[in-house]
């Protein structure tokens, strides 16, 4: 769960802003999160990286934040708002040092209709 709340922002700019994603209460979604990552082709084993390993890194990268509300019980969101933007801004380096720095995108899927994307 989350909610959309600048503090830097009064009340009335937080709800013009973000509509009903301000709810006080908050509201859920059910995330998706894909990463590309980059590398040298290994022409042994077909791939770039090891597909177990990298599943792990990502399950790993996401496991604090399983069934939380974002902005009461994570510190990344405690001065900032939980937007798109930042969820996967704050996702990349949690990503990124679990992947042996190979990240090259990273994608954030909040609805079928927004999605969120950082690349290198």
């Amino acid at each position: 769960a989350h909610r959309l709340h600048a503090p830097g922002l009064s009340a009335a700019e937080n709800v013009t802003l973000y509509g009903k994603c301000n709810n006080p209460l908050g509201h859920g979604h059910r995330y998706l999160t894909e990463a590309t990552i980059g590398g040298s082709y290994d022409e042994r084993s077909g791939t770039l990286y090891n597909f177990l390993s990298l599943r792990d890194g990502i399950d790993r990268a996401l496991l604090p934040w399983q069934d939380k509300h974002l902005d009461l019980e994570t510190e990344e969101f405690r001065e900032q708002p939980s937007t798109g933007e930042n969820i996967v801004r704050a996702l990349w380096p949690k990503f990124n040092s679990r992947l042996d720095d190979r990240l090259t995108r990273l994608r954030l899927w909040e609805t079928p209709n927004n999605r969120f994307t950082l690349r290198r």
